[in-house]
C-alpha cells in the first residue's frame, strides 16, 4: 500500500508519499510537532478514505 501524506499551513501545502502506514504516520507526526503545519491527514491511495491515527498515549 501507499499513503499520502498531505498538510496545510502558513508555509503552503505539501503532498508527500510513503510506502508505510508507520512511515506516513511518523512523518505526519513530524510535521504537526513543527507547528507550521495544522491540516496534516493520511490518505490511503488505494481507497482514498482518510486513515484514523492512533492515539498519543499518556505516560
Amino acid at each position: 500500500m501507499r499513503y499520502h501524506v498531505m498538510a496545510g499551513g502558513t508555509m503552503g501545502v505539501i503532498s508527500l508519499k510513503r510506502d508505510t502506514l508507520d512511515g506516513a504516520i511518523k512523518k505526519a507526526g513530524e510535521l504537526r510537532q513543527s507547528h507550521e503545519y495544522e491540516d496534516v491527514r493520511i490518505i490511503d491511495t488505494e481507497s482514498g478514505a482518510v486513515v484514523e491515527e492512533p492515539k498519543p498515549t499518556v505516560q
